[in-house]
């Protein structure tokens, strides 16, 4: 089965080759002969226009005569008929034996253009022939004034004969070509066991370390085909599983940084007395709650993959998001001041209940605000809000900054994925956090999105049940 696949398949490609090879080389080698043999045209026309205007300058009563001999001679040469006409486009001399006797009429279109001084071309029918003929004009001149037009006629069927000639070259060596092909085909099809051998290659590189080797698979439908596809979606699983490993460590760095910072700035805030007495209880409290949620943190992290796999279930409960958005905007209160930020928060009501799991959604608008600061400009805007449509909460976080384009608009929830650093000033990106954001979310069954316009803002809305 296996050898008649790629049999099959080596002599049918083969087989489209060939005729499309063929067909493109019918079809455009008359146009490049014709552009070739245009150009030739040309340039013949103007060295005669070059020789005429000399014969002018110095012996203008001989000119007829003498044109009359060297376009002869020219005409021979180029297998063409050449024409000289005044500068109303009479004809004086015609010299060749293609047109010779027959009533002759240059297109007007090409009579005007060379009347300007500007050399040109056209394919039309000419003199009662029945086939084209490639028409190209000079103008011949006296310094810069045009007296005359010199046109060269050459009939197309003695142009486009090259390309049968070629044709029939091609077809001749296509048969040797392709009958040696299909031996060669035959002697590489009876090799059918160099994949395998490329499998066991491959296999010793992978348990050597090298995640990176990968087999080529050639037909799915066959069982080596398949073997193959296997192999490359073990090595595709180890290499991403080493990639998770290696990445894990970057991003857990990037999720414990925004609480770690909070606890450090507000106790080092009361150890050195710029918090004042009466506001340490407030924010030992925060403290506090920055701790149980950096030790939850670091479980939740460690449970990603049991999120993904629907092992995690959630436990909802009723609380007020406007309370807890209220509770996230202190703790970031270090970081809005260290980037001289203005925070608006405008809530449709005072106190806006919602359905969801609180510690979940605390992480999300945690890690929203957490990006919005990072990626917002200095002395920048801030705003979020919560707005109630139907039995869903709109919860936004919006900031001024360079925004998100929407190449990464398309990828910015993927996990592990991160902007591009040169896109802010802050170096840390987006990593792990948004993916956790969008998996909560959609754990919860809502939506969330991103609405930008790069160098302006970035709003990321999500929806929580009523």
């Amino acid at each position: 089965m296996v050898f008649k696949k790629i049999f099959t398949y080596f002599v049918t490609v083969l087989l489209i080759v060939t005729v499309i090879l063929g067909v493109v080389i019918f079809y455009f080698l008359g146009n490049y002969v014709i552009s070739q043999k245009e150009n030739m045209l040309i340039r013949a026309g103007e060295r005669i226009s070059a020789v005429s205007e000399g014969i002018i300058k110095r012996e203008p009563d001989k000119f007829v005569s003498y044109y009359e001999m060297f376009s002869g001679l020219s005409a021979q040469n180029l297998d063409s008929d050449i024409i000289l006409t005044d500068a109303g486009g009479k004809i004086i001399v015609s010299a060749g034996v293609i047109l010779k006797g027959k009533s002759i009429m240059i297109p007007p279109n090409m009579l005007a253009t060379v009347s300007e001084g500007d050399n040109c071309s056209q394919v039309a029918t000419i003199g009662g022939e029945k086939d084209s003929s490639l028409i190209v004009g000079v103008p011949l001149k006296t310094g810069k004034i045009v007296i005359g037009g010199i046109y060269l006629i050459t009939m197309l069927p003695e142009i486009t004969k090259l390309r049968s000639d070629v044709i029939k070259i091609y077809l001749i060596s296509g048969i040797f070509v392709f009958l040696l092909s299909l031996i060669l085909i035959f002697i590489l099809t009876k090799r059918i066991t160099d994949p395998v051998k490329a499998m066991r290659k491959a296999s010793k590189e992978l348990s050597n370390g090298n995640l990176q080797t990968r087999v080529k698979v050639y037909n799915k439908d066959d069982e080596i085909g398949q073997l193959a596809e296997q192999f490359n979606n073990m090595a595709d699983s180890l290499e991403k599983s080493e990639y998770l490993r290696k990445a894990f460590v970057s991003d857990v760095s990037h999720e414990l940084r925004t609480p770690m910072t909070t606890i450090t700035g507000f106790i080092q805030g009361m150890l050195d007395g710029t918090v004042p007495e009466e506001k340490r209880k407030e924010y030992l409290t925060v403290v506090l709650e920055e701790s149980k949620r950096l030790s939850k943190l670091v479980n939740d992290l460690l449970d990603i993959s049991r999120l993904e796999s629907e092992e995690v279930k959630l436990e909802p409960s009723t609380f007020d998001i406007n309370e807890l958005i209220r509770i996230s905007i202190i703790s970031f209160e270090n970081q809005f001041d260290q980037k001289k930020l203005t925070v608006n928060a405008s809530f449709e009501k005072e106190g806006e209940l919602v359905f969801a799991e609180k510690d979940s959604i605390k992480r999300v608008v945690t890690n929203l605000l957490d990006n919005a600061i990072k990626f917002s400009f200095e002395n920048g805007i801030i705003d979020i809000s919560t707005k109630q449509k139907g039995n869903k909460v709109y919860v936004s976080v919006k900031n001024e900054g360079e925004g998100i384009s929407q190449a990464d608009q398309k990828t910015i929830f993927e996990r592990f994925y991160k902007l591009d650093k040169s896109r802010s000033q802050n170096k840390n990106g987006v990593g792990l956090g948004l993916h956790i954001v969008k998996r909560i979310i959609n754990k919860h069954g809502e939506k969330i999105w991103i609405n930008s316009e790069e160098g302006k803002y970035a709003e990321f809305v999500f929806t929580l049940k009523k």
